[in-house]
């Protein structure tokens, strides 16, 4: 996935595959450096879309209304786990580069 560019208002389905599964794990989709456009969850909280799980690989979709206003820029997954009494980071991913979807005009990274 990283590396790839994809038009603003573009749907993006990722994986996220870990060493070893977890039973409780959020990823951020987040517009590099820290804005977080999307939330997802494995299991399902309120507030979270909820991820779907085979084995380590934890799946999901970045929704067209979540990238259609973002006219250029990178996009990263942030994942992050319960461990102990807090959730702890486990790996960022970056995804891609949005490019403006304006006809005639495109920014490249």
């Amino acid at each position: 996935m990283a590396d790839e560019h994809y038009y603003a208002g573009a749907k993006i389905p990722f994986d996220f595959e870990l060493d070893t599964a977890v039973d409780n794990i959020v990823i951020n989709a987040v517009k590099y450096p820290s804005i977080v456009i999307a939330k997802y969850s494995y299991p399902a909280k309120e507030g979270y879309t909820t991820l779907t799980k085979v084995g380590n690989t934890y799946s999901g979709v970045l929704l067209d209304t979540d990238t259609r206003d973002i006219t250029s820029g990178k996009l990263q997954l942030e994942a992050k786990t319960w461990i102990g009494n807090s959730w702890a980071p486990i790996g960022i991913i970056p995804i891609s580069a949005i490019i403006s979807n304006t006809v005639g005009h495109e920014e490249k990274w």
